[in-house]
């Protein structure tokens, strides 16, 4: 895989080899950040949640985010994400955190940690749960009221209501669609 954008763009990093984690593909990365603008990452907090290989986290990095937390259950990949980090020198930017996602937001609030953008890409079978998620970290105060939450789904997926976030944008790449919410005003 290689980074789309920002001061690391082109640098190759090592593919999750691993069943059932699905990158984000580069056109989706590059959507995101496009649709996001250009200087949205400039000294944001990002949490990539359902890291999966951790490349949607490295772009932000490469696009210049402040502090990038990836988290995912799973020990290979976040092995392979420490690894990346290091070979591209940005581990001082990247907390990489071994757990599900509902630990991670406690860990996030425990610590007054606020995201500027929560993006969420879990499982495909799963996409319901980003809801969830979404709406927990809405209730203990980790997305602002300019925070944006990103998820990557099934196109055919039809996600629930947000108890606090609305879809204000949504875009589809092949298979997959991202949903971008926003505060309800």
């Amino acid at each position: 895989m290689r980074i789309s954008g920002g001061k690391l763009k082109g640098r190759k990093v090592a593919p999750v080899n691993s069943p059932g984690v699905r990158p984000s593909k580069a056109i989706v990365r590059e959507a995101l950040f496009s649709i996001l603008g250009p200087s949205f990452c400039q000294g944001k907090v990002i949490g990539d949640l359902f890291s999966g290989s951790g490349i949607v986290g490295i772009e932000a990095l490469s696009r210049g985010a402040a502090k990038v937390f990836c988290v995912d259950h799973d020990t290979k990949s976040c092995s392979l994400i420490r690894a990346n980090l290091a070979l591209l020198k940005i581990s001082s930017d990247a907390l990489v955190l071994q757990m599900r996602v509902e630990p991670a937001l406690n860990f996030f609030k425990s610590n007054n940690i606020i995201l500027d953008l929560a993006y969420l890409d879990p499982p495909y079978i799963n996409s319901e749960d980003a809801i969830a998620m979404v709406d927990l970290a809405c209730s203990q105060k980790i997305l602002s009221q300019e925070s944006y939450a990103v998820i990557e789904h099934r196109r055919s997926c039809k996600l629930p209501n947000s108890q606090f976030m609305s879809v204000v944008k949504q875009k589809c790449y092949g298979q997959s669609q991202l949903s971008f919410l926003k505060f309800n005003i």
